[in-house]
């Protein structure tokens, strides 16, 4: 495990560039992926996603409190095997407020998504991440956790 200051900030430049990211929720037999667009806090202890209500990974979260998102740097080229990385964060969600500070700062980073989040079926879902897993050059792994 790797717990150092340029691990994490590598993580850190990930979640600032990328917008958008593949959630994994537990469905009643398989995961359940979904490509949301995300924020995260100046931590990267949370991340941030919209959803509806009335979709499969709402439900899935009700039931199963634990989630993972994917976020890649990944261009789809053959080059992407030795460039690309791919972040994985770990940790279990909660609702949050839409008129706290963490949650207005989604709408900072995707102000395009306005009127989706401002929907009242639209719930603000907070990831409190536990671990991140760092994939590089297809084959080196390295890991952050968080204090718990």
């Amino acid at each position: 495990m790797h717990n150092d200051d340029a691990l994490f900030k590598k993580i850190q430049e990930l979640l600032a560039i990328r917008r958008f990211g593949v959630l994994a929720t537990q469905g009643n037999v398989y995961p359940y992926p979904t490509l949301v667009a995300f924020s995260a806090d100046d931590e990267g202890r949370h991340l941030l996603f919209c959803t509806s209500i009335n979709t499969r990974k709402y439900q899935n979260l009700l039931a199963h409190h634990q989630a993972s998102m994917l976020i890649t740097s990944e261009t789809n080229s053959p080059a992407d095997l030795e460039k690309a990385e791919a972040l994985t964060a770990l940790g279990s969600c909660s609702e949050l407020n839409k008129e706290l500070p963490q949650a207005m700062a989604f709408i900072n980073k995707h102000p395009y998504l306005q009127d989706f989040f401002q929907s009242p079926s639209t719930k603000v879902i907070s990831i409190k991440v536990e671990k991140y897993i760092l994939v590089t050059r297809f084959q080196t792994v390295m890991e952050y956790s968080f204090e718990q």
